[in-house]
């Protein structure tokens, strides 16, 4: 994962190999040192087509992957996602 601020704007790349532990699990992925205004969710791309992810940076920075009742356990994953900072 790769992260760029711009003044107040934080622009964000992940691409990695990650896993959570059922459909509805979530995994924290790093955390940021640069807190966004309001909690973030962005669209991910997994490996194998499917689908039921989506990625969430909380408002204290945390950057996690949560399982919407996915069939996805494990493998690649990919997205980006902007945010204002406070």
């Amino acid at each position: 994962m790769t992260a760029d601020r711009v003044g107040g704007v934080v622009t964000l790349a992940i691409a990695g190999s990650y896993s959570i532990s059922d459909a509805w699990g979530s995994v924290k992925i790093c955390d940021l040192p640069w807190k966004p205004t309001q909690s973030v969710f962005f669209a991910v791309v997994l490996q194998g087509g499917l689908s039921g992810v989506v990625g969430v940076i909380r408002s204290n920075g945390d950057v996690c992957i949560q399982g919407k009742n996915t069939q996805w356990q494990s493998g690649w994953l990919f997205g980006a996602a902007s945010y204002v900072c406070s």
